[in-house]
């Protein structure tokens, strides 16, 4: 598959609105458990927390961040260019700044 921001962006609102999977995926997927440590939830696929629902990912050469906020009906992808010996993310730092400037209330606290 070949794809680009825009296409994960309109994968991240449908994947959280439920437009590709069957009512019942989508409501077992949407079951989240606490992530100790993390402070936010993980269902099927998807983290929950701070008002944001989506994912993030790191391989060689990339970190993103793909999410949703059902409340401002807002998706958030985040890809960043990377060449490190870690696979620690490198966009949630961009995610954070995002959110500060454009969605305030969704920063998380502490």
């Amino acid at each position: 598959m070949i794809s680009n921001m825009s296409d994960l962006g309109v994968w991240a609102k449908a994947l959280y609105n439920g437009d590709l999977l069957s009512p019942e995926t989508q409501q077992a997927r949407l079951q989240t458990q606490p992530v100790e440590g993390l402070g936010a939830e993980y269902g099927e696929g998807i983290l929950a927390g701070d008002g944001l629902w989506g994912h993030s990912g790191e391989i060689n050469g990339f970190s993103t961040d793909m999410y949703y906020i059902p409340e401002q009906d807002a998706t958030m992808v985040i890809s960043v260019n990377r060449c490190d010996a870690t696979y620690d993310s490198e966009s949630g730092d961009v995610r954070g700044a995002v959110l500060k400037s454009l969605f305030p209330e969704y920063v998380p606290s502490g």
